[in-house]
């Protein structure tokens, strides 16, 4: 957001530079001089409130934080993990995460477990990865329950269970989470669990397309130019694949150029 203030307000002072050297014509040089000036020392005075307004905000979450406050560890993490405000210090983003989880934070409890489980700033750990998850799962959070799913799928640090993964990935579908609807229309499409079922896999395809999630909409082009699931359809076909060349697939691009020669 500060960054966006002090843009707009060079943007501004850039204008008026212009507007002023127009009219020094008839005004003399002294006002196009002042103004531009004037406007940078503006925005030289925003930037420093608004540094000392991070600092300030930075200070009372480092306070609120070292007293316990779950939010506050959470968002505080943020800034560790990302090196935002703050020198990039992960192991300190991970231990104040770790507090947060360990007071029912949710967001934390997926944050710990996924640290966990790409081992960032721990080490690699499936079996705590497991139980974070499951925690934040149990909460109904969907991005927890779709990770999971994704543990029992691949079978990290336990047994393979494809039933489950489809049952906690179908959980988070239904809360709208795109990327398990997709998982859950490949383990349909691809009989995974049982026969194939296109509709179920169309279905859901769609679902995640229409939130832009690319994969889907390649898929979904793919599933109108085969009529799997869903009555033939070149030209929505060809739609879908564009959108999902727009967001960089690029066998979406080769799809929708092949679909669209001679046109």
């Amino acid at each position: 957001m500060s960054f966006l203030i002090t843009s707009r307000m060079r943007q501004f002072c850039i204008e008026i530079t212009v507007i002023m050297g127009l009219m020094s014509v008839f005004l003399g040089w002294l006002l196009p001089t002042l103004m531009p000036n004037l406007c940078m020392v503006t925005i030289a005075h925003a930037e420093n409130r608004i540094s000392a307004s991070s600092k300030a905000h930075l200070q009372q979450l480092e306070e609120k934080a070292q007293k316990g406050d779950a939010r506050a560890q959470v968002d505080l993490a943020g800034f560790y993990f990302l090196g935002e405000k703050v020198p990039q210090d992960k192991g300190k983003a991970f231990a104040l995460y770790e507090k947060a989880a360990q007071q029912g934070n949710v967001g934390a409890e997926v944050a710990v477990g996924s640290l966990y489980e790409e081992g960032v700033a721990v080490h690699q750990d499936y079996e705590q990865a497991r139980f974070w998850y499951e925690k934040a799962a149990q909460h109904g959070n969907a991005e927890a329950q779709h990770d999971l799913a994704n543990v029992y799928e691949e079978g990290l640090g336990v047994s393979k269970d494809i039933e489950k993964a489809r049952s906690l990935y179908e959980a988070a579908a239904k809360q709208g989470y795109a990327p398990s609807q997709y998982n859950l229309a490949v383990m349909y499409m691809n009989t995974v669990v049982d026969a194939p079922d296109y509709k179920k896999a169309f279905f859901w395809y769609e679902r995640a397309a229409r939130q832009g999630f690319p994969d889907a909409q390649y898929m979904l082009g793919v599933m109108y130019i085969s009529g799997h699931g869903v009555a033939p359809d070149k030209r929505v076909a060809s739609g879908w694949f564009h959108k999902a060349c727009d967001n960089g697939r690029q066998k979406a691009c080769a799809a929708y150029a092949v679909i669209n020669l001679g046109h």
